[in-house]
């Protein structure tokens, strides 16, 4: 997490920030190193609760906090939209107003958020293969985890 903070060092790399007609945010490594620190900081959780929770219940979060976000990121749209179309002119540079907008917020992760949601949300539990015990025991084969394939090899 140290080096992702670490990022903004890197102020050469990435050349200066976003500009535009509103005047320049903060430099590029700056939002990368703070997306990158709210995106590790959510993997951690998520990927544990992936290996604990059941596949429907993953859905359900997944489903829940890529709803969260989107809800999130359609009102930072249209605050930020309706501010901009106030002032006459800025309205050409609407839409790249609106995406500097989402890059610069970096207070709460919803961009993160809808990414692990979607992560959560598509993500499966294998299923373990239960083989009954009578199964085993019909054929004469005391090992009931066996798959028939492996009890009568081809000749």
């Amino acid at each position: 997490m140290f080096a992702v903070l670490q990022v903004h060092q890197l102020e050469d790399l990435f050349g200066h920030s976003i500009c535009g007609p509103w005047g320049c945010g903060p430099p590029i490594s700056a939002l990368i190193g703070y997306h990158g620190f709210w995106l590790l900081l959510m993997v951690l959780p998520a990927w544990w609760l992936k290996q604990q929770l059941a596949s429907a219940t993953l859905q359900r979060l997944g489903t829940s906090l890529l709803l969260v976000a989107m809800v999130g990121i359609v009102l930072l749209l249209v605050i930020d939209g309706w501010q901009t179309w106030q002032r006459t002119a800025m309205r050409p540079y609407l839409v790249q107003r609106s995406m500097f907008r989402l890059a610069t917020f970096i207070d709460f992760p919803l961009v993160q958020l809808g990414l692990i949601g979607l992560w959560l949300r598509n993500s499966r539990q294998p299923k373990q293969l239960h083989i009954p015990e009578e199964f085993g025991e019909e054929f004469g084969n005391d090992d009931p985890g066996r798959l028939p394939a492996e009890r009568f090899p081809e000749t």
